[in-house]
């Protein structure tokens, strides 16, 4: 398992693998290379190369905006479960500090 990082509660927050990265930086990567290419092959004529490098922009946009997106939903998640855990933890500490036979006067009646 992957090592986490600390939460400001005291938690750990498991990290995620770095997939997703990866994924969006190799994407962004070939989208540069497309556009490089289309600067030489289009370097005359202003309207073709518009036209080629107007999706190129919006693929930027959307890759980048999808990923950090996602990254933000899914740290927020993890740090929500790191909390539920320490809420669970804490009341079942509690829980079992307490003596059966004075939380519930019923038990000691036989």
């Amino acid at each position: 398992m992957a090592e986490g990082r600390a939460g400001t509660g005291g938690g750990e927050i498991p990290q995620s693998s770095p997939y997703g990265f990866y994924t969006v930086a190799l994407a962004l990567v070939l989208a540069a290379l497309v556009f490089v290419v289309a600067l030489f092959v289009f370097k005359t004529d202003i309207a073709n190369m518009t036209a080629a490098l107007g999706p190129l922009y919006t693929l930027f946009g959307t890759l980048v905006g999808a990923y950090f997106g996602i990254k933000a939903t899914n740290d927020a998640n993890d740090k929500a479960r790191v909390e539920v855990k320490k809420a669970n933890d804490k009341t079942n500490k509690a829980l079992a500090a307490l003596d059966p036979e004075k939380a519930n006067p019923i038990v000691g009646e036989h």
